[in-house]
């Protein structure tokens, strides 16, 4: 029998996309987006003081340095949270959230999970969901942002059995 996807969990069922189901709310979705974001704050935060008192440069944090702080970080931070754990961020663990490639439900490929990371923990994540709602209306409610559609990825939750 073949897995349908690498996603952990043995006793937990997969949305069938055939009849539009996707047991993901939007509010799961930003509630895991919010903790990735002090997951990430925290993180940056954290490095900023370091560099700070091992080189003894310190830094004067303004906005710009704080964007790209976090972008930088939360890039870094998604990526490698997407590829240890099967498409999960620590956001998306707390809500059993995964995300997948949109055809095989299995772990996206780096490529995807690159243009699907590129501005969530940048100002611009705003701009890709407004866009990404409008041009996605309609859908199966699998896709908010633009750039899961540029990434053909979606996020999924696995439900219990």
């Amino acid at each position: 029998m073949t897995e349908t996807t690498q996603v952990p969990e043995s006793n937990s069922k997969l949305p069938d996309r055939s009849k539009g189901d996707n047991n993901t709310s939007p509010g799961a979705r930003l509630l895991a987006w919010l903790t990735d974001v002090i997951v990430v704050t925290s993180i940056a935060m954290l490095l900023i003081a370091v560099l700070q008192l091992s080189t003894g440069i310190y830094i004067y944090i303004d906005i710009f340095v704080l964007i790209v702080s976090l972008w930088i970080v939360g890039f870094a931070y998604a990526i490698v949270f997407d590829r240890a754990s099967n498409g999960q961020t620590f956001g998306k663990m707390l809500f059993s959230l995964y995300t997948v490639d949109e055809k095989t439900l299995k772990k996206a490929p780096l490529k995807s999970v690159i243009i699907d990371n590129s501005v969530k923990f940048s100002p611009f994540v705003i701009l890709d969901a407004l866009i990404g709602l409008i041009l996605n209306r309609g859908n199966k409610g699998d896709k908010i942002r633009i750039s899961q559609n540029l990434s053909n990825v979606i996020v999924i939750r696995k439900s219990r059995a």
